[in-house]
């Protein structure tokens, strides 16, 4: 597990077996997030055997679209229909960020994303995902939904 930022605003990632954690926390600014996203990679966290859950119930911070870009060049299979992508979002109920999920599918559209309330719906349909066989081009615009 490491973490990057200070009080006001950090993230954390941790890895056990082949799923990596990522929790942000308050005004987490978009250096920080980056800076945890390339350490992860160097540590050959960031991988297409991976499952992402991203746990964003404590951050107020505001999206950086020029990071969110960024991120995608640490992920050079991201865009590989032949590789299991999948990432799980947690999010308070009724937060409206779930409509980011949208945006995301449209910038990554071959990985699947989803939504949820709960942590431990979050890692079962990751679970699931994984194993899954492959869904056609249709079926991951169909991918986004709240749980």
């Amino acid at each position: 597990m490491f973490c990057v930022g200070h009080g006001d605003g950090y993230i954390t990632f941790a890895k056990q077996a082949d799923l990596v954690t990522v929790r942000l926390y308050f005004d987490a600014v978009s250096r920080d997030i980056v800076a945890g996203f390339k350490i992860a990679q160097q540590r050959g966290w960031l991988s297409p055997d991976n499952r992402l859950l991203v746990d964003l119930r404590q951050f107020t911070g505001s999206v950086d679209w020029g990071a969110i870009r960024e991120l995608r060049a640490l992920g050079p299979w991201i865009d590989d229909p032949a590789i299991r992508n999948v990432c799980a979002y947690i999010l308070e109920p009724g937060d409206m960020r779930r409509l980011l999920i949208n945006v995301l599918a449209a910038l990554y559209p071959v990985m699947r994303h989803r939504s949820f309330t709960e942590e431990t719906a979050a890692l079962t349909w990751l679970t699931e995902a994984a194993e899954a066989p492959h869904l056609s081009t249709e079926d991951r615009h169909l991918a986004f939904h709240t749980g």
